[in-house]
């Protein structure tokens, strides 16, 4: 597999080699919550928890790669630990609402009261819609999101059937009841949002990746990324690591997290 790997790297855009490590790793990994602790943190159990949502037909280990570039580069001293979140009732046709509410139950069980998350595609409408609607009911303070190559204006790709069969599908469509629900949230809310799309994104285009009142707030990967090797893009894992480094510790009572620089 590694051969197959690395000759495929060597011939073939990053767009496309991006899709066979992706692969690989959603083949050989588990399919569960996996921690991994920073090493930097010395604090109590008020740390602030990055958590990573995964996209519709993904598994955690889609954020291994920028895990492991993270900690290998040194997390802040405020972030105390990243989750790969895992999922129950997938490939059933469950809804968005259906998968918020699954991070609620892990964020509500580890008595984790300060987040940061994390999404990619599906995973940050999953992210934007807890942080909207169901954080508040639990005195949760999220402290950003991070939305990559997420559909906030929808997918052409949403169609049928997976419409058919899928409640998450068929709400990722555009100009969904869904999304015209959650988008003015988003736009009145006082957590900080940023957005990533990749240039070559097949499947939702840079254009949809954010709402029109953060379109300023949004980084394009000109590297001829597409909707899975942006997870593994160098450039993204600088830009995160910049938005961790603004993150204000949580004893303050100023904005959690500034914009980053563009």
């Amino acid at each position: 597999m590694q051969r197959v790997k690395e000759l495929f790297q060597r011939n073939q855009p990053v767009a496309y080699t991006g899709v066979i490590t992706h692969t690989l790793k959603w083949l050989s990994a588990p399919f569960i919550t996996t921690e991994f602790k920073n090493p930097k943190y010395h604090g109590d159990d008020h740390g602030t928890v990055i958590y990573c949502i995964h996209g519709t037909f993904d598994g955690p280990a889609a954020f291994s790669d920028l895990t492991q570039k993270l900690l290998a580069d040194g997390l802040p001293d405020h972030i105390s630990e990243i989750r790969l979140v895992s999922f129950t009732g997938r490939y059933q046709g469950n809804s968005i609402e259906f998968f918020a509410k699954q991070l609620d139950e892990q964020i509500t069980k580890n008595q984790h009261s300060n987040v940061i998350l994390f999404g990619h595609s599906r995973g940050g409408l999953v992210a934007a819609y807890y942080s909207e609607n169901l954080a508040p009911q639990k005195n949760v303070k999220v402290h950003g999101v991070l939305a990559i190559s997420t559909p906030f204006k929808g997918s052409t790709k949403a169609n049928s059937p997976l419409k058919i069969i899928s409640t998450s599908v068929e709400e990722m469509q555009p100009d969904s009841p869904f999304l015209r629900c959650l988008s003015p949230k988003i736009a009145a809310s006082t957590i900080p949002y940023h957005y990533f799309a990749a240039k070559d994104d097949a499947l939702v285009q840079p254009d949809a990746c954010c709402i029109d009142e953060h379109r300023s707030r949004m980084i394009t990967m000109e590297t001829s990324h597409g909707h899975l090797s942006i997870l593994s893009s160098n450039m993204l894992v600088a830009f995160v690591k910049e938005i961790l480094e603004l993150t204000v510790p949580v004893n303050t009572t100023r904005s959690s997290m500034r914009p980053v620089r563009r």
